[in-house]
């Protein structure tokens, strides 16, 4: 599904990311895992198409990223994002917020997706009006609205409390188990024993 060939990148002088190469299987729930500065997120940002790495290849699907012509349109189609912040828009209700992100804009698929992930009791809460549990378990169901192929997460439980860490890995843990790959990094390697494979990265490279 993720095929990743001696990725290298760099900021300046600083080497974020030596030579890592990887494989990630369809379905496969896999959590990258480091200190701080261990290259970590920047490779998930690299996997995800939001960073051009300096050096090498990433392949999605059989397709090489760098040869893709509308980047937009692919990521509508396979890939969610969660990030530590939730960067929902505040004004808005937690229903708004997750149908701007919905294609088809159905409100009974929307409202089941929110009484799953807990948080229908709350849909016309606007986001700067519910706890940060609440506001991430949102941004969850902003990324999957539209069932994409693979979800990208970056230290999605970075701003929260240990009870809530757990209710956010569970949940990731509930649509890999529906066949959805999924991708994070995080800190906690307790958390991370939650999905099938942990990558653990330092100084830039694979451990």
């Amino acid at each position: 599904m993720i095929k990743a060939k001696n990725i290298i990148h760099h900021y300046g002088q600083d080497i974020a990311l030596d030579g890592v190469s990887l494989y990630i299987n369809r379905g496969e729930f896999v959590s990258l895992v480091g200190e701080s500065g261990s290259g970590k997120s920047t490779l998930l940002s690299i996997l995800s198409t939001l960073l051009k790495p300096s050096g090498g290849e990433v392949v999605i699907d059989g397709k090489k990223i760098d040869e893709i012509s509308n980047i937009d349109r692919f990521r509508k189609e396979y890939i969610g994002f969660v990030f530590q912040f939730h960067y929902l828009i505040p004004y808005l209700s937690i229903y708004e917020n997750v149908q701007l992100a919905s294609i088809s804009k159905n409100k009974d698929e929307i409202f089941l997706l929110l009484e799953r992930l807990g948080i229908a009791d709350i849909a016309n809460k606007s986001a700067d009006a519910i706890s940060g549990g609440q506001r991430q378990r949102a941004s969850i169901a902003r990324a999957v609205i539209n069932r994409p192929k693979i979800l990208f997460a970056d230290e999605p439980t970075g701003n929260l409390d240990m009870k809530n860490s757990q209710k956010v890995f569970e949940m990731l843990r509930e649509f890999g188990n529906e066949g959805m790959t999924i991708v994070t990094a995080t800190h906690d390697k307790e958390l991370a024993k939650i999905s099938d494979r942990v990558i653990s990265l330092k100084d830039g490279q694979i451990e």
